[in-house]
């Protein structure tokens, strides 16, 4: 029973400090995808990033059965999303209601979240087994949807 107790404290303690190193990517990123909407959404940014960091590192410790996970964003996934949130800016009947593309980001974001969950949970093709989480050496297929790295 001690030993359980160890190694989760042991995992709270990983995810901890891993979260707290991508604290600054995860704002740089997200500042980075919301750029196009204007100064006035940076609080909006810094908030997401700050979110987003928390709640992904604390599934990652919680779900992880490595000691090489973590999680942390990336420059091309916070482009693809400035993309989105650019093009939807375009669009009359949609850039008078920043909020609401605010929203689509957070609906895009969650729903790669979601994937990610997915692919976690699907069958290993090599050795024929489910597992929530991957050993470091396979296919990293799932985390380029999402944004996580989990190396």
């Amino acid at each position: 029973m001690f030993s359980k107790f160890s190694a989760v404290r042991g995992d709270l303690a990983a995810g901890a400090i891993t979260t707290i190193i991508a604290l600054p990517s995860s704002i740089a990123a997200s500042l980075l995808t919301f750029a196009p909407l204007g100064p006035d959404y940076i609080g909006t940014a810094a908030a997401a990033g700050l979110l987003g960091c928390i709640v992904g590192g604390g599934i990652a410790a919680i779900v992880a059965t490595s000691s090489f996970v973590g999680s942390s964003p990336r420059a091309s996934e916070s482009l693809i999303l400035a993309t989105l949130v650019a093009a939807l800016l375009a669009r009359p009947e949609i850039a008078s209601d920043k909020m609401l593309i605010v929203t689509s980001v957070y609906i895009c974001v969650l729903l790669g979240g979601l994937w990610q969950c997915l692919f976690g949970l699907g069958d290993d093709v090599e050795s024929g087994r489910s597992h929530p989480a991957r050993a470091p050496d396979q296919s990293i297929f799932p985390d380029t949807v999402c944004g996580l790295n989990q190396r």
